[in-house]
């Protein structure tokens, strides 16, 4: 009886083949890294980090990195944070390559005040009592709001005050 040892050649051209592909399909990607800054040169923590068309990124970490792998060719990276201008940059990347892109976004609004208010610009008149007191001149509002009766009137002017219509029927 005779046993064999290796395999026939065709799977052996095909495990060869197979190794070889693996290796050559690893070897096109790369690596995108860099940091993110707001305007006063500190890191943004929690940034988004993407790639345009795609649901491939990351987000950055306490020091404002951020680090992924992505496969060769043009991209466009796409760097978000609330309260910031969104950037988006084109990448060129070629394989086996460490790509580095610093950010620094740009503040587009106020968000360390938060504004609470009511559709009044009158404020409480009567705070020393134990339940707030608005005292409202009505010949002074009528004209303003454009409300004719009464109870419409409170509902515009004190946000804390609800009166529904009834009707009779």
């Amino acid at each position: 009886m005779f046993i064999k040892i290796f395999p026939p050649p065709r799977f052996l051209f095909l495990f060869v083949l197979f190794l070889f592909s693996s290796l050559f399909a690893s070897a096109q990607t790369a690596t995108l890294k860099g940091n993110v800054k707001d305007a006063n040169g500190q890191p943004v923590v929690g940034a988004s980090v993407l790639l345009e068309g795609t649901k491939k990124g990351t987000t950055t970490d306490a020091g404002g990195n951020y680090t992924f792998q992505v496969a060769q060719g043009k991209h466009i990276l796409v760097i978000s944070y609330v309260g910031t201008e969104s950037q988006r940059k084109e990448v060129s990347v070629s394989s086996d390559e460490a790509i580095v892109n610093d950010f620094q976004l740009v503040t587009v609004g106020e968000l360390t005040t938060v504004t609470v208010g009511s559709r009044s610009s009158t404020v409480r008149t009567r705070t020393q009592t134990p339940v707030p007191v608005d005292v409202i001149q009505i010949a002074q509002v009528v004209n303003d709001i454009g409300q004719v009766e009464l109870s419409q009137i409170l509902n515009f002017i004190a946000p804390s005050f609800q009166s529904a219509r009834q009707t009779i029927s």
